[in-house]
């Protein structure tokens, strides 16, 4: 899965001198360049500098680049296309009123507003036990996402004054959460090799133009530590109940015993997930008393899924 970082922070507001980088836009899925073609770029009559706002981004930002995405709303047209350094920089476009989206992550390949979304791949589920996405039921499964953070500034207006320099602020945002499990109550941790769990009824991207998480929902996996009587996990996510409906959530802690036994334990939390809506930050807790030992048994078949060995697969023996 693609790694997506980045902070920024403007110190001063670097002006017109040696202090900014300057980036010339291009047309949509080309990388900048010096004299990129398109609807902005060299000689395109207009200039704006771009200061990215970091002051209201949680969980440290510090990227590489930032994907800018200019889209004219004067002559709706084909968006401009930058990466700017984390500080933002100056620009050169064409004059006229324009929807300015950015994010740190690499641009996909539909990029009109309604199909800009930034999702994870596919990937094998809780790979410490080596089950994969059959494992997961009707939804699909996908990485949790490392974090990501976007910004918008709606109508921003390019004069057509070579002389001047129009500054577009954009604040930054987090395009994420950040769930934090904890089974506080193990019996016989000691006993755990490797230990990972999967929530279901997660956001499988995220939307930077509505500034909101996408309908479609998915599983994702993460991996969890045992030790001390308790198993613990932390991953950053998209979003929940995207559709800003109740939707069901169900915890599965994956254990993998020394010897050798596969358990499943399975925990429905959407009253947890509900409860906590909007939060950055959302927390959840099984505090019922969990053995190893009561989990119900799986093998892994031939296509890498679950395989239950017992009656009671759907039952919650949390």
């Amino acid at each position: 899965m693609r790694k997506i970082r980045f902070i920024l922070i403007m110190l001063t507001v670097c002006a017109l001198s040696g202090g900014c980088v300057h980036k010339v836009l291009t047309d949509a899925g080309d990388e900048p360049g010096s004299d990129g073609p398109g609807p902005v770029g060299p000689g395109a009559g207009g200039k704006a500098l771009v200061l990215f706002d970091w002051s209201e981004a949680g969980g440290n930002p510090s990227p590489d680049r930032v994907t800018l995405l200019c889209y004219p709303l004067s002559a709706p047209g084909t968006p401009g296309l930058a990466y700017l350094p984390m500080e933002g920089g100056e620009l050169e476009i064409t004059p006229g009123r324009y929807d300015m989206v950015s994010f740190t992550a690499e641009p996909p390949a539909d990029l009109t507003p309604e199909g800009l979304l930034l999702t994870t791949e596919s990937v094998d589920i809780l790979s410490p036990l080596g089950l994969t996405s059959s494992s997961a039921g009707d939804e699909p499964v996908v990485a949790a996402p490392q974090r990501v953070w976007y910004g918008r500034n709606r109508g921003f207006t390019a004069g057509d004054d070579p002389d001047r320099t129009d500054t577009c602020p954009i604040p930054m945002r987090d395009a994420f959460i950040v769930l934090h499990v904890l089974y506080p109550h193990v019996l016989h941790s000691e006993r755990i090799e490797a230990a990972s769990v999967a929530l279901s009824g997660m956001g499988a991207g995220f939307m930077p133009a509505a500034g909101e998480v996408s309908a479609l929902r998915a599983t994702i996996p993460f991996a969890a530590t045992a030790a001390e009587g308790r198993v613990s996990a932390e991953t950053p996510a998209f979003g929940h109940c995207p559709d800003g409906e109740p939707c069901r959530h169900e915890l599965s802690l994956f254990l993998k015993l020394a010897g050798g036994e596969l358990k499943r334990v399975r925990s429905d939390v959407s009253a947890q997930m509900q409860a906590q809506r909007g939060q950055k930050d959302v927390y959840i807790t099984i505090d019922e008393l969990i053995s190893p030992e009561m989990g119900v048994d799986f093998s892994i078949d031939t296509d890498g899924g679950i395989a239950p060995m017992q009656p009671g697969d759907n039952q919650d023996v949390s």
